[in-house]
């Protein structure tokens, strides 16, 4: 009787093989990886601004048409096989960066009636709501955790075939 409990034998080329194939689609995996991240980013901006009463279909009609100004639609995000992730509201959401970033309003002169009155600039704080999510999650363990789950669902994929 031997004190082995069990025995595993390897194909060392069919594992090469597999190695192989799995390195190849690596920028692949590592866009759903990032994916997976600015997802959760999305989703947690999408909760926060929800929490704060901004509009998620906000609907604007314009020279160019209808379009949605709204948060839930304009959080877009992309991820490269360059191993390099965006996240970033679209240009129809334009006061996003507004909330984000602040913004000085400058002193405007406007015609009323027969009257010329003048409206004094201001100043609209920040109130960031991207950056912070995002900084919150990209900058600490809860990527790392994201990514790995991931990935270990990429290896099952790739060694279940």
């Amino acid at each position: 009787m031997t004190d082995e409990l069990i025995t595993v034998d390897l194909s060392y080329k069919e594992l090469m093989k597999e190695l192989t194939a799995f390195d190849k689609e690596m920028p692949n995996v590592a866009r759903k990886l990032m994916r997976a991240v600015n997802n959760e980013v999305k989703k947690q901006v999408r909760r926060e601004a929800k929490n704060r009463g901004y509009s998620a279909d906000k609907m604007y009609e314009g020279k160019a048409g209808t379009f949605n100004t709204g948060y839930r639609k304009n959080l877009k995000s992309y991820a490269d096989k360059d191993f390099k992730a965006k996240i970033m509201f679209t240009k129809n959401a334009y006061y996003y960066k507004w909330i984000e970033y602040g913004a000085r309003v400058p002193e405007r002169k406007a015609k009323i009636g027969n009257k010329i009155v003048t409206f004094k600039g201001f100043n609209l704080p920040a109130k960031p709501l991207l950056v912070p999510i995002a900084q919150s999650i990209w900058g600490t363990n809860k990527a790392s955790a994201i990514m790995e789950k991931q990935f270990q669902k990429e290896i099952d994929k790739q060694f279940k075939q």
